[in-house]
C-alpha cells in the first residue's frame, strides 16, 4: 500500500500545484469564498469530509494533512478546526491501534513501512507504563506509534486511549491555533502555543537524555549457548520491565573486555554494565557473571555448577517474577537443566539410541552457516527474541501453576469423597496430584465435555494408581456406551489412564462405576 502511495506521489504534487492555482488566480477573495462555501453553507459534510480525510491521511502513511490545518484553521476558525482535527486524529490513532492488535504485521506491513516501524522496535521500550507510553505519544510520530503499540501485546487498550487522548492535545493545538496565536496580541492564546511547544519539545530533549546511553550487556562473540542466551534474555525483561533501554555487545577482544569491567567498576551502583559469560569473574556486586575462570564460580548444593545463566538467576530472578517462589520453581524447572548442560554434564540415561528435539538442538539451529563475526551476532540477536519469550512465557505459567496448585490443595482438603477431585476452572494441573494419597481421579471441565484422569503414583513415571477397566481400552463412542454402561462415553484411551464423556452427569456415572470396582476390591 505504501509502496501504491510513493509511487503516485508526484501526480498528487501535481494536483495540489494546481489547485493551489486555481484558488488564488481565479477566486478575487480565495479565503472569504472558501470560508464562505465550507464553514457556513455546507459545514457539515464539509466537516465531516476533513475528518475522512484526516483519518485517512493518519492510517496511510507517508500521506500528512499536517501542513494544511493552519490554512483550515483559517476557514472553520480555529476552535472548530482543533476540535475536528482531535477527533480525526484520535479516531485514526484508534482504527491503527486495532488494525494492528487484530490483524497483526502482516497487514500493518502493507499499510505501513516496515523498515519506519524498526525505528520503534529499536527505540521504544516493549514495557511501557502510563507516564513512559504518554512521553512518547507527546512527541513520536503518532501514526507508527500506533501501529507499534497495537502489535505490543502488553499494551492495554484503556491505557492506549488515554495516553493517546492526552498526548496528541499539544500538537494539536499548536496546529490548529498557531496562527491565531502569533497574529494576535492574545496572551493567554500565545501563552497555551508556547506551553504546548515547550512539552514536546522537553519531551523530546527529555528522550534524548535518557537514551544517550543505554545499558550495556556484554557477552562473548561468535558461538552462542544457552547460558549466554539466556543470560541476556533475564537482563533484558528485567530492563524492559522498568522502562529502561539496552544493548546487546557480543566482544571477544580481551583489552575491549577489560575496559567494559573497568567501566562497570566506576559506575558500580548505577547497574550500566553487565558482563555475561565472559570477563574471567564472577562478582555480582560489579555485575560481573563468568563462571569460567579457574575453579569455576559456585556449585549448588546438589553438586551442579552454576553457568552464567545461574548467577544472573541468583541474583535477578526473583526481582523479574516479582516472587521469590516463581523464581525458585524457574530455576528448578529451567535454570538448573541449562547450568548443568553448559557444564557438560549428562542428564539423560537414553533407553534409545536418540535424543528428544530440546533447547540445545533448537537454538543450534540458528548458528549460522558462515565463520563471520556478523552473521553470529545477527543469528544470537533472533534466537535471542525467541527465548525472552520462552523465559517470559515460563513466569506467567510457572505463577498460574503455583497458584492452581493452592487451589487443588484447598479442593481435595474440602472434598467428601477424597478419591475423586471435580475441577470446574481452568486449573494448569502439571504433577501436582500424585502427593495427595487417597487421590485415585481427577475430573476436569473441558469445554462441554469432562475429561477423567487416572492419578499418577509418581512423578516419575506414568504408572497410575487405579486404570480403567481393561475392557474400556481403545474403544469410542457407541462402542464404548456399550461396554462401560454409560451413555455420553466418547472415547477411553488404550493405555487406560484418561477417558472424555459428554457431560458432567455422564462423567458422575463413570467415575461412580471406577470406584464401586474399587470398593469391591475392598
Amino acid at each position: 500500500m505504501k509502496s501504491r502511495i510513493n509511487k503516485h506521489l508526484p501526480w498528487l504534487f501535481f494536483l495540489v500545484v494546481s489547485l493551489s492555482f486555481i484558488l488564488v488566480f481565479l477566486l478575487e477573495n480565495p479565503l472569504e469564498q472558501l470560508r464562505e462555501f465550507f464553514a457556513q453553507r455546507f459545514l457539515v459534510s464539509s466537516a465531516l469530509v476533513y475528518i475522512l480525510a484526516v483519518v485517512v491521511s493518519f492510517i496511510f502513511s507517508p500521506i500528512t494533512i499536517a501542513p494544511a490545518i493552519p490554512f483550515i484553521s483559517k476557514i472553520f476558525g480555529s476552535g472548530k478546526t482543533f476540535l475536528l482535527t482531535f477527533f480525526a486524529v484520535l479516531l485514526g490513532s484508534i482504527i491503527s491501534f486495532y488494525l494492528a492488535r487484530t490483524r497483526g504485521e502482516k497487514t500493518v506491513f502493507k499499510i505501513f513501512s516496515e523498515d519506519d516501524l524498526k525505528f520503534f522496535q529499536t527505540k521504544v521500550p516493549k514495557n511501557l507504563n502510563f507516564a513512559n507510553l504518554l512521553f512518547f505519544r507527546f512527541f513520536t510520530p503518532p501514526d507508527g506509534l500506533s501501529y507499534y503499540l497495537g502489535l505490543n501485546k502488553k499494551v492495554k487498550f484503556w491505557k492506549y486511549f488515554l495516553t493517546s487522548a492526552l498526548g496528541l492535545l499539544p500538537i494539536t493545538f499548536i496546529l490548529s491555533f498557531g496562527a491565531d496565536a502569533i497574529g494576535r496580541e492574545n496572551k493567554l492564546l500565545f501563552f497555551l502555543l508556547l506551553f504546548n511547544i515547550l512539552i514536546i519539545l522537553f519531551s523530546k530533549a527529555l528522550y534524548h537524555f535518557l537514551h544517550l546511553k543505554k545499558v550495556k550487556l556484554i557477552t562473548h562473540a561468535y558461538n552462542f549457548h544457552l547460558d549466554d542466551i539466556f543470560s541476556v534474555a533475564t537482563l533484558a525483561l528485567f530492563l524492559e520491565k522498568r522502562g529502561l533501554a539496552y544493548e546487546v555487545i557480543r566482544e571477544s577482544d580481551r583489552d575491549k573486555i577489560e575496559s567494559y569491567k573497568k567501566e562497570a567498576i566506576e559506575k558500580v551502583g548505577l547497574d550500566e554494565v553487565y558482563l555475561l559469560d565472559v570477563g574471567g569473574e564472577y562478582n555480582p556486586d560489579y555485575n560481573f557473571f563468568d563462571h569460567h575462570q579457574r575453579g569455576g564460580a559456585m556449585v549448588r548444593e546438589s553438586g551442579v555448577p552454576y553457568s552464567s545463566f545461574g548467577l544472573v538467576w541468583k541474583k535477578y530472578g526473583e526481582k523479574l517474577c516479582g516472587s521469590k517462589e516463581v523464581a525458585k520453581k524457574i530455576d528448578f524447572d529451567l535454570v538448573l537443566g541449562v547450568d548443568a548442560n553448559d557444564n557438560g554434564l549428562n542428564l539423560c540415561r537414553p533407553n534409545f539410541n536418540f535424543f528428544l528435539y530440546g533447547l540445545p538442538s533448537l537454538k543450534n539451529s540458528f548458528l549460522p552457516l558462515s565463520s563471520e563475526k556478523e552473521d553470529y551476532d545477527e543469528a544470537f540477536l533472533k534466537v535471542l527474541e525467541i527465548f525472552k519469550t520462552v523465559l517470559a512465557n515460563e513466569i506467567k505459567w510457572s505463577e498460574k501453576r503455583l497458584n492452581d496448585e493452592k487451589k487443588l490443595d484447598l479442593l481435595y482438603k474440602e472434598a467428601d469423597d477424597k478419591r475423586v477431585l471435580w475441577v470446574e476452572e481452568n486449573l494448569s494441573l502439571g504433577k501436582a496430584f500424585p502427593k495427595y494419597p487417597e487421590l485415585l481421579f481427577l475430573v476436569k471441565r473441558r469445554g462441554d465435555r469432562w475429561v477423567i484422569h487416572s492419578v499418577a503414583k509418581d512423578n516419575k513415571s506414568k504408572e497410575v494408581k487405579k486404570e480403567m477397566p481393561e475392557s474400556w481400552c481403545g474403544l469410542r463412542g457407541e462402542e464404548l456406551e456399550v461396554v462401560s454402561g454409560v451413555r455420553g462415553a466418547i472415547f477411553c484411551h488404550s493405555g487406560g489412564w484418561i477417558a472424555l464423556v459428554d457431560s458432567k452427569a455422564s462423567a458422575e456415572k463413570m467415575v461412580k462405576k471406577l470406584l464401586s470396582s474399587e470398593d469391591e476390591k475392598k
